[in-house]
């Protein structure tokens, strides 16, 4: 009997087209190959999504069901899993051959972790997007790690900014997603960070600078194109940090209330910014703003929005009875 640990692999599907076939074959070419794929159809109608699964079928273990969203297609993969490991890859991204076994490795020299993570690069096509795909402030400290890894408590870190930006980028033992739960299949909240939020309340994370993932670019995706998705993920991010506040779910609500002051106060900045950038992005700026108003009540946000819809020359006075330099500081 091998003592290889086994790794179950769950790939969320719905309509990816000629993508998935890549994608498979990128989990097909793992190095460790103790493995099972756990592909999930969520409702697919493309008849290339269904060919490709026909034709992979003694590969994978298929499960279809009615459409319902990629939380609920991982979920329905976590319940059937077989696996010590969970990892999870999305329809149209990529892994490099060695990307299970290198995370492995770690695993075994890290065996408090709940979570491993890699890094990569965002893609399209040709074009490289990002170098990088750990976000800040957990790249600065691996950046600084000699060995390429830094593992520990990074709670505070996580809640400051997710540093995985895909799922592909994760392995978890499955014991360590068993205690956690679910994933939430809330559309309004990033259920992504979420998961890394609930794990890393309970656990040490480990990061390596490996480049592992491809993650592939499109912006017909949930976030949208790539200059407004700050903007898409701080709304989602507000109404999970918001009912983490109303559960006291989570282990520091006074770290959780600075973090959500902050980010709507950046996000209505960043927003108002956007919007006088260019009067195409006037419309979206101000029916984001009134969204962000309607969910987070405040003076400030609020004063961003009536901002763009006064020219700007009528705007200096204002400025100017406010401070000098205070009101331009604050919106602008």
């Amino acid at each position: 009997m091998s003592t290889e640990p086994y790794v179950s692999v769950i790939i969320p599907v719905y309509n990816s087209g000629p993508l998935l076939a890549e994608t498979l074959q990128s989990v097909l070419s793992q190095t460790h190959n103790r493995l099972e794929i756990v592909v999930v159809d969520d409702g697919s109608t493309d008849r290339t999504t269904l060919e490709t699964l026909h034709r992979h079928r003694s590969s994978i273990h298929l499960i279809q069901q009615p459409n319902q969203g990629v939380a609920s297609a991982r979920n329905t993969g976590l319940r059937s899993a077989c696996g010590d490991y969970i990892a999870f890859i999305d329809q149209d991204d990529l892994w490099a051959p060695e990307k299970l076994e290198v995370q492995l490795a770690l695993a075994a020299q890290h065996g408090e972790s709940g979570m491993i993570v890699c890094d990569g690069v965002q893609f399209d096509g040709d074009r490289i997007i990002s170098e990088r795909l750990i976000d800040e402030p957990l790249a600065l400290h691996l950046s600084s790690s000699a060995s390429g890894v830094i593992s520990g408590d990074f709670y505070a870190e996580v809640l400051e900014c997710n540093p995985a930006s895909c799922p592909a980028q994760t392995l978890m033992p499955r014991r360590v997603c068993e205690r956690i739960g679910p994933i939430t299949v809330n559309a309004n909240e990033p259920e992504d960070w979420d998961y890394m939020l609930r794990i890393a309340a309970l656990y040490p994370i480990t990061l390596h600078r490996h480049p592992l993932v491809r993650w592939r670019y499109s912006p017909t995706s949930r976030s949208g194109p790539l200059e407004r998705r700050r903007f898409v993920w701080a709304l989602s991010s507000s109404h999970l940090l918001r009912r983490y506040v109303r559960e006291k779910s989570q282990r520091d609500l006074a770290l959780i209330h600075r973090k959500l002051d902050s980010l709507i106060r950046d996000t209505a900045r960043a927003c108002y910014r956007y919007g006088r950038q260019r009067d195409s992005n006037l419309k979206f700026a101000r029916s984001y703003l009134d969204k962000l108003f309607r969910s987070n009540p405040g003076a400030f946000v609020l004063c961003c929005l009536i901002a763009l819809y006064l020219p700007e020359k009528v705007l200096a006075p204002l400025f100017a009875a406010y401070g000098s330099t205070q009101g331009r500081k604050e919106i602008g």
